[in-house]
């Protein structure tokens, strides 16, 4: 079990930063906060400080928050400062019951509990922040945020890397998606040299279709199915030669 301090952060030089504590199996589990501050969107954190246990971790928090002066310094999404490891819930688990009460534990709690949020909890946060009040309404995802989002989560970041899906499981997700429409198809920007799938057309300069990619092979027999080359030492054919 990973404990640290972390501060998370948006995007430009008008982003905000959020510190707070996060307890997890998986280091690279994709966790950017817990702030109650639903206008804070980031993109990526950085990890203050490791700790030994979640107790410690707690303590590192506020002596972390209190350095930087969170709730004063209008850069920080903090909305009021950590100040004791006995109401400490971040990390924990929601569970409800069937009168609809919910606790944050991070242990299981006595049989009738059911872990996540009520399905009618679910519905009234769906309507509270439908359409115009949701606080990405009409705001789209720059290149320069899936950027970074994607440098966030590749090679070994990424919680899934070199983990192989079992066969029974892609079976099973072959079973969920097969017959299911997408709606969605490939553009290409001859322009830019790129292609990308999605519902609506990324923008002006896109056309349906895709690039033509041809099969690319190297001395260690691996091959790759691409447009272009994947780098040196590669010749393009499924035959070396």
């Amino acid at each position: 079990m990973y404990h640290y301090v972390y501060l998370s952060y948006e995007e430009g030089s008008n982003g905000r930063n959020y510190i707070g504590v996060h307890s997890t199996d998986r280091l690279n589990d994709g966790y950017l906060g817990s702030s109650k501050d639903l206008s804070f969107t980031p993109v990526s954190k950085i990890i203050l400080q490791f700790f030994n246990s979640r107790e410690s971790a707690v303590n590192g928090e506020i002596q972390w928050q209190r350095v930087f002066r969170v709730v004063e310094d209008s850069t920080f999404a903090n909305k009021a400062y950590q100040t004791s490891a006995r109401f400490d819930t971040s990390g924990g688990t929601v569970w409800h019951n069937s009168e609809g009460k919910h606790i944050v534990t991070h242990q299981n709690p006595v049989p009738g509990w059911t872990q996540g949020v009520s399905p009618e909890q679910r519905k009234i946060r769906s309507e509270r922040f439908k359409g115009e009040r949701h606080p990405l309404f009409g705001k789209s995802p720059t290149s320069e945020s899936n950027a970074k989002r994607a440098e966030a989560l590749r090679g070994p970041k990424n919680h899934n890397y070199g983990k192989p899906r079992d066969k029974e499981v892609c079976k099973k997700i072959s079973l969920t998606k097969t017959g299911v429409k997408t709606y969605s198809k490939w553009w290409v920007n001859e322009g830019l040299g790129q292609d990308t799938h999605s519902k609506n057309c990324p923008g002006e300069g896109w056309v349906p279709g895709r690039l033509k990619r041809k099969w690319w092979i190297n001395a260690d027999l691996k091959t790759r199915h691409c447009v272009n080359s994947p780098g040196e030492g590669w010749i393009e054919g499924r035959i070396w030669r």
